[in-house]
């Protein structure tokens, strides 16, 4: 399941994507028309100078492989619980 899949699980009609960025791996391209048609993307290295290579160096700098900004307000996070883990 994609890291999108999930947060749309657990966040339900108030998940929103403002933007990704990453500097290596995957992702599962979608066609909308013809699921058939959906295929796994190998990501490209980053330019110097794009936002991706700048994030990547922050991360890196900072010893953070991952990170994630939640923006939803403080009583939202409260409402809403923060992410928990669920059992398979």
């Amino acid at each position: 399941m994609t890291t999108g899949a999930h947060l749309r699980r657990e966040l339900g009609d108030s998940y929103r994507v403002l933007a990704t960025a990453f500097a290596n791996g995957t992702y599962l391209g979608l066609a909308k028309e013809d699921p058939e048609l959906d295929v796994i993307v190998e990501t490209h290295q980053p330019r110097p100078g794009c936002i991706e290579h700048l994030l990547l160096a922050f991360a890196q700098s900072a010893s953070m492989p991952n990170y994630w900004i939640d923006l939803r307000s403080q009583r939202e996070r409260r409402q809403q619980g923060a992410f928990r883990k669920r059992s398979a």
